[in-house]
């Protein structure tokens, strides 16, 4: 009887699940005081998982009521059979409150049997089995994320004895794949692709717990499911839930085993074939049509394409975060042409979520130490990942080359120290930095405009990044490399443009002409704006060199006149002292350049 009135507390103290959280809170504070002082009182505190969820991950489950059950449990033995009869009842239910209450029951008992002799772990499993069953079958789309939590805590309980909780994480493993081994490898597959999405996502979004928190405990266990995904047709799921959580689950297992030294080897070959299968599979990308319906297999054959580049993206976007890309250079770098096409993909939500990979890749440190920067017989992963991209950079799609160079420009400023050599701006300049200036150069001259504005940005951001580009970083010096790029870049500039005809063939000669002209001022603004604070001795003749380009053709002469008031506005605090550097003939040319400078006389 007592009992009962426990539960029925326990139920109704779900005020996350309230419609009116506030007001539910307020009226349930009591029964919260309650639950924690009772279950503060009573022994075994020191298996407590409070912080496994509920001080780290926002959740329904409540596990100061797992804690509580799981105590009255201990204290009292005979009242298991009522709590095991109460969990079979609950889990039936489709109520929000009563699924919640039976995951938190369910994680009891769990706790329950991995204190004392063994016996209590063949008492638990009695009910623990047929409530995991449930849920992983038939259960509420809506809990699923209460039952991975109660999941989670139970293993993070285990952490000292995961062999007791092996009937468990058999139950978990196994359950999504069962088609795969009933049946024939070709209907297996089929199989698992026209399961239930629902029941699908249930039995993925539990799998996930077990890398998740066994880690490299459970390698085996990541072995097994690699296998299975690989040889079913997940990678390709019709449905998106599915398809996000088996990008989960491949970023849990491939952090679970890489996160430690004595990583596995056979694991990763495993993770490495998955990668060299899913290049193959999204080669058709690469195509500069592979958006369109009309590419090879139709409309089934771009979805099932767009389908298994979401799950790749999915898998490696948890793989670049916070400087992880340096451990997972060998998956990353065969995906990355793919990726980088997937961004002008018209399904908008995997295009979306191929920006946003990319974008956490040029942000990730992708060599840990100068070592693999120095050369050598064997290419850096710096090296081949600028070689990559500077195949990338001749795409045919516009929309990959203007990547590139936003890649770059985040790319570059964060790994400059390490091929900077000793900072001295009369060294040789490191193979690297050669292939950076020789992929933004070639990208000034785009036909596509958006992609020369691009590069010339990041070829600011290169020249204040690395010692010999003029600036403070080599005593307002420039290298060999940056004057050789500096005359090419003012010979692209000095383009003669021809008249305007009616000529097909000379009107494509006309418009070549402006954007290799364009690009050349580009360039050399690019070496103006990386200077926005100081007037080294070559900038007054450069800026004034670019005055001409004022009355040129658009869009050159609106790059000219911007660059001429970004100058002035970055210069005006300290123009008293610049202005000594140009001479009265060069700032008379500055006047008619639109610039005032009574105002900071």
């Amino acid at each position: 009887k007592n009992l009962s009135k426990i539960m029925s507390t326990l139920e109704e103290n779900h005020p996350s699940l309230s419609p009116n959280a506030a007001n539910t809170r307020k009226s349930k504070g009591a029964a919260s005081e309650v639950i924690q002082t009772i279950s503060h009182r009573l022994p075994w505190r020191h298996m407590s998982a409070e912080s496994a969820v509920n001080a780290v991950f926002p959740s329904a489950l409540d596990t100061a009521h797992q804690r509580l059950i799981s105590h009255l449990c201990l204290a009292f033995p005979d009242l298991v059979p009522e709590v095991s009869k109460t969990l079979g009842e609950l889990v039936k239910s489709e109520e929000k409150e009563k699924q919640c209450l039976a995951a938190e029951i369910f994680g009891a008992l769990v706790e329950y049997s991995l204190t004392g002799p063994f016996e209590r772990s063949l008492v638990a499993k009695k009910s623990v089995i047929p409530a995991i069953q449930t849920v992983l079958r038939s259960g509420n789309h809506d809990t699923v994320s209460m039952w991975a939590d109660a999941v989670r805590v139970s293993l993070d309980l285990s952490r000292d004895c995961p062999r007791r909780l092996a009937y468990l994480i058999k139950i978990l493993v196994e359950e999504p794949f069962k088609s795969n081994a009933a049946g024939s490898e070709g209907s297996g597959a089929a199989s698992a692709v026209n399961q239930g999405s629902s029941e699908l996502y249930r039995h993925l979004r539990l799998l996930r717990s077990v890398p998740d928190i066994c880690g490299w405990r459970a390698l085996d266990v990541s072995k097994y499911v690699l296998g299975q995904l690989s040889s079913s047709g997940l990678l390709a799921h019709p449905y998106k839930q599915v398809r996000s959580e088996v990008g989960n689950l491949l970023s849990s297992i491939t952090i679970a085993s890489f996160g430690r030294q004595e990583d596995d080897k056979e694991l990763r070959k495993s993770l490495e074939a998955l990668v060299a299968k899913l290049k193959t599979e999204l080669e058709p990308l690469l195509a500069e049509k592979a958006g369109d319906e009309d590419s090879k297999g139709g409309e089934t054959g771009t979805k099932r394409l767009i389908s298994t580049a979401d799950v790749a993206v999915q898998w490696m976007i948890p793989c670049s975060y916070f400087g992880q890309v340096a451990f997972f250079t060998d998956l990353l770098i065969p995906l990355l042409p793919s990726v980088f096409h997937l961004q002008s993909s018209s399904d908008n939500e995997a295009a979306g979520r191929a920006k946003f990979l990319v974008n956490a890749w040029s942000w990730g440190g992708w060599a840990l130490s100068s070592e693999d920067c120095k050369g050598g017989s064997a290419p850096s992963t710096y090296g081949k990942l600028l070689k990559l991209l500077r195949q990338q950079a001749k795409s045919g799609n516009w929309h990959v080359r203007k990547s590139v160079a936003q890649f770059l420009t985040v790319l570059v400023p964060r790994h400059a120290f390490m091929i900077s050599g000793d900072g001295s701006p009369t060294e040789e300049p490191h193979p690297d930095q050669k292939n950076i200036k020789s992929t933004l150069v070639n990208l000034l001259s785009d036909v596509q405009v958006e992609v020369r504005k691009m590069a010339g940005t990041g070829l600011q951001t290169m020249l204040r990044s690395f010692p010999g580009s003029g600036g403070p970083a080599g005593n307002m010096k420039m290298g060999k490399m940056t004057s050789k790029m500096h005359k090419k870049l003012y010979k692209m500039a000095k383009t003669p443009i021809p008249a305007f005809s009616k000529d097909e063939k000379k009107q494509a000669e006309r418009a070549r002409a402006i954007d290799k002209r364009h690009g050349g001022v580009l360039g050399l603004a690019a070496f103006v704006l990386s200077q926005p604070y100081a007037v080294p001795d070559w900038l007054p003749s450069l800026i004034i060199g670019l005055a001409e380009h004022t009355r040129d053709t658009v869009p050159i002469k609106t790059t000219a006149k911007k660059l001429f008031q970004e100058f002035m506005r970055t210069h005006q605090d300290e123009w008293h002292r610049f202005e000594d550097k140009f001479t009265a003939d060069q700032l008379d040319t500055l006047r008619d350049c639109g610039t005032s400078l009574t105002y900071f006389a």
